[in-house]
């Protein structure tokens, strides 16, 4: 008969217990190795100035690729604050910066329904002389908006603003931001119309 094992305490021999304390010594010389080679899993941190007046659901779109990356921090700032590159009016562009345009909208009057104007398709400017307004905060049109009486002309307001990706020429894009950058140039040359080929 067999004896049996499972009653009997099982001890690991001598031999074992070396090969153990070898095996886990390969296994962390193995660990300390690879953490040699490996890369450190620092962060970019980027800095974007956002104007006041964007857009929102058209600013949020256009955030969403660089808040989904892992390897950035995104920080968001005021546009006139030192950022690495800014989403402005072209209007609001500096002398040293280049510029990506994203968007272009029209200014219009937010009116409630019952008031007279609302009832007129177009608006001219000297509609809205000695009408109470509340003023845009923030606006980079407010010089052309603004009180002045001598300003007001006969004429439709036809006004409208550029929106786009500001950066100083003289300084590096970090990737991520250059990554955006080229995918927005590289849309606004799809979106271009094709010349048309006259025969002779």
């Amino acid at each position: 008969m067999a004896p049996d094992r499972t009653a009997m305490p099982q001890w690991p021999s001598a031999s074992a217990e070396q090969f153990h304390a070898l095996a886990r010594r390969i296994i962390d010389e193995a660990d300390a190795a690879r953490s040699m080679f490996r890369r450190p899993s620092t962060k970019t941190n980027v800095t974007l100035g956002l104007m006041r007046t964007l857009d929102v659901p058209r600013t949020i779109a256009l955030l969403k690729p660089l808040t989904a990356r892992g390897d950035i921090t995104l920080r968001l700032v005021d546009s006139d604050e030192r950022a690495d590159a800014r989403i402005i009016a072209k209007s609001m562009l500096r002398a040293d910066e280049h510029f990506v345009a994203l968007w272009s909208e029209r200014y219009v009057a937010a009116l409630p329904p019952s008031h007279p104007l609302a009832l007129k398709e177009k608006l001219r400017t000297a509609d809205l002389a000695g009408v109470p307004l509340i003023d845009r905060c923030h606006c980079e049109q407010s010089a052309f908006f603004g009180r002045d009486p001598q300003a007001r002309r006969e004429i439709e307001v036809k006004v409208r603003r550029e929106v786009g990706v500001a950066y100083r020429a003289s300084v590096s894009l970090p990737d991520a931001l250059k990554d955006l950058v080229g995918k927005l140039q590289k849309q606004k040359q799809k979106q271009k119309p094709a010349r048309s080929m006259r025969r002779p």
